[in-house]
């Protein structure tokens, strides 16, 4: 390797000759020429590095003409112009203001010099081939940088020899090789946009929420479900975006390698099952094992559903997609839970005890593939320890699969529900609905895949179905293991503005949940980028019964719901702007105007002048929620009061007053279905029912978005 030629900036010129593991010498194939073009210091070439001032001081460096690296030269090319950086670092930390941040402390008595080249990555090579290509995408610019590690005395190392040492023994790290010739102390960093990959098995766990369908009998012996199991999947996994894998040499031996998200952005996450590493599950094991989940018995005892070729691979299609968005999900959140100063992935690698396996390891993590370091977590192979691992941390909060069993209280076996059933999936929440023929038909459901007209239609008729299932649970008419009840909201938004965020953190507070305690939204961020909110409710027995029945067993009142349902509206309305007028209407003052008006605009209209016509369409729609989810709620409370002495006592299905009963409750259940309305599904239907059960429901509520991420829950 010819020699490298520098000039410029630092008063100091000449030839330096690149080390024999410098990438110079192993991968770039025509000796560049580059000038300091700028210098930001007033720091000579010869002054000692223990003579400059404390903090960061960087120099603009200027290739002077094409130079290149890899297979044939053509991998990494490195264009004329100002392309790369060098920089000092005599106090505070390395990374505390750069984009991945994660900041390296700078010791009394250290001092560290950066050799940065910014650099392009050819558009015609592949993933498989491009040894020095790190994992990111062809035809994109990579930045590799790195930071040699001084210990300066009073006299030495000047500033040049300091930069000349770094610049001669510049390391490209694609290789074990390469990491073994890297000097203890030195960190190498590379940054650009690619693809990490990893496959793992993952645990689903499957959480039946059962409902039962207000049109269809009731019936006393209804189908078992036991708590939920667990499906393990093979699962591929992809984090897209920005990120840098940064590699610091510990000592003489050993190594650190970390992926960190760059802060500011999102890592997009697709999650693929393949249903089981060991066996690779087929169709039929797959839906077999999702059975054998929700039922909680060994999927061998159910009886097989004679489903045809057809039905077993949409089922199956369906399955996969509902299991696959949940993993996804689950990455996701785990990725936006992360702080800003914490890595995706971090281990350590002691390089001489590296056997064959663990070098193909370590080589395949620096191509950002880290299947084999994932999949073989638990028995790693001599000199490989994983440290921080953001797919553990994911496992460690769970995976669930939701299913929504509709109808489970109107049939008396699995296998007869699944017969008349269709197995549908949600693709924006990865829920699982096993819908009988009567709700398939209300949301006008062809396929297992849910359109968006159904989803909407559904969130109606999953309000209903939560609504009658409670009733029925809080009669005593069935008798099934005491499995909680759900009621959930989901949003997932791709661009979140402050607002929309305000409005996430406000409907936790509707619930009671301290969302404040946990994380603050940062004064200075307009923009969140992706972000989700999730809430759940689950109500057990004991919850149950304080929705309806006060503690002595009376009928709780339609005042009463109604006070309930203007607090929940109260909670969740946003103050300021138009819904100010809104919550001025729930006030005591104007509420018996408001209901005096019975929805006539014209009349609210004079209750409230100031208020535009959509501003008077919403307070019709508030009065008109509130109105009709008081009433189902009173009916069902006064039926309550008389079934649930009768049916807690009294279990025989053939005793004339035992239909009598079931026969008023199920009409009664007819009415309340149709007085539910689709803001029922919204977050204010779930802080009504909270508020009505005393704050005695288990809720959970979570945002995550890249910039905050808040988790918080209140068990009952």
């Amino acid at each position: 390797m010819a020699n490298i030629k520098l000039t410029g900036g630092l008063g100091w010129e000449g030839d330096l000759t690149p080390g024999p593991h410098s990438a110079f010498t192993k991968y770039f194939k025509n000796p560049p020429s580059f000038a300091i073009v700028q210098q930001n210091s007033k720091a000579t070439a010869n002054e000692p590095l223990a003579s400059l001032p404390s903090g960061h001081q960087t120099l603009d460096v200027s290739f002077g003409e094409n130079f290149s690296a890899g297979a044939g030269g053509g991998e990494l090319t490195v264009s004329p112009g100002i392309h790369g950086k060098l920089g000092v670092f005599t106090a505070g930390s390395l990374f505390s203001s750069d984009a991945y941040e994660s900041p390296l402390k700078i010791l009394p008595g250290q001092a560290y010099v950066d050799f940065e080249i910014g650099a392009d990555l050819s558009a015609s090579i592949s993933r498989q081939e491009n040894t020095l290509g790190f994992g990111f995408e062809a035809g994109t610019a990579v930045t590799i940088t790195n930071y040699r590690l001084f210990h300066p005395t009073p006299t030495a190392p000047t500033l040049a020899s300091a930069i000349k040492d770094t610049i001669q023994d510049y390391v490209i790290p694609a290789t074990v090789d390469d990491l073994r010739h890297m000097p203890a102390g030195m960190i190498a960093t590379l940054e650009g946009t690619g693809t990490i990959t990893f496959t793992a098995t993952a645990d689903i766990v499957t959480l039946v929420n059962p409902l039962a369908v207000a049109s269809a009998e009731i019936l006393a012996n209804v189908l078992q479900i036991g708590p939920g199991a667990s499906i393990a999947v093979g699962a591929s996994f992809e984090l897209s975006g920005e990120y840098e894998i940064r590699i610091r040499k510990l000592d003489s031996r050993k190594v650190e390698l970390g992926y960190f998200r760059k802060h500011g952005s999102d890592l997009n996450v697709s999650a693929s099952a393949n249903a089981g590493l060991t066996a690779a599950l087929g169709e039929k094991d797959l839906i077999a094992s999702f059975l054998g989940a929700i039922s909680g018995k060994p999927s061998a005892d159910l009886p097989p559903l004679n489903l045809s070729p057809e039905q077993t691979a949409a089922i199956a299609a369906a399955l996969k997609q509902a299991i696959d968005r949940k993993l996804q999900l689950g990455m996701m959140a785990q990725l936006d839970f992360l702080s800003s100063n914490q890595e995706a992935f971090l281990f350590e690698a002691d390089l001489e005890a590296l056997g064959a396996d663990g070098q193909k390891m370590i080589e395949d993590a620096l191509g950002s593939n880290l299947a084999l370091l994932v999949e073989n977590e638990k028995s790693l192979p001599p000199g490989v320890q994983w440290k921080s691992n953001v797919l553990s941390r994911a496992q460690e909060r769970g995976f669930s699969l939701k299913v929504n069993a509709f109808g489970l209280y109107n049939y008396i076996s699995l296998h007869d529900l699944l017969r008349t059933s269709t197995i549908a999936t949600d693709a924006e929440s990865g829920e699982v609905h096993i819908t009988d023929s009567t709700v398939a038909s209300r949301i006008g459901l062809t396929a297992n895949f849910l359109t968006q007209e159904n989803r909407v239609k559904l969130r109606s008729v999953l309000a209903e179905s939560f609504l009658v299932t409670v009733v029925y649970r809080c009669s005593k008419i069935v008798k099934q293991p005491d499995l909680s009840g759900s009621y959930w909201f989901f949003d997932l938004v791709p661009a979140a503005g402050r607002t929309l965020v305000e409005g996430f953190y406000h409907v936790m507070g509707a619930l009671g949940l301290d969302a404040a305690s946990k994380a603050s939204i940062p004064a200075s961020s307009e923009s969140f980028g992706r972000a989700a909110l999730f809430i759940d409710t689950e109500y057990d027995s004991a919850a149950v019964y304080g929705l309806f029945l006060k503690s002595d067993g009376a009928a709780r009142g339609l005042t009463e719901y109604e006070g309930i349902g203007r607090k929940a509206m109260q909670a969740v309305l946003l103050p300021g702007g138009v819904n100010d007028t809104r919550l001025k209407a729930l006030e005591d003052a104007y509420w018996p105007q408001v209901k005096s008006a019975a929805g006539n605009r014209a009349a609210l209209a004079e209750i409230f002048p100031e208020a535009a016509e959509p501003i008077l369409m919403d307070i019709y729609g508030d009065w008109f929620v509130i109105a009709n989810w008081s009433s189902a709620m009173a009916e069902a409370s006064q039926c309550l009061s008389t079934a649930y002495p009768y049916f807690s006592q009294n279990s025989d299905p053939n005793s004339e007053k035992f239909q009598t009963l079931r026969t008023a409750l199920q009409k009664q259940m007819s009415s309340v279905a149709q007085e539910t309305k689709d803001r029922f599904a919204d977050p204010w239907g779930l802080v009504a029912l909270d508020i009505a059960s005393g704050r005695k429901s288990q809720a959970r509520a979570e945002i995550y978005s890249e910039k905050l991420t808040v988790v918080v829950k209140r068990e009952s």
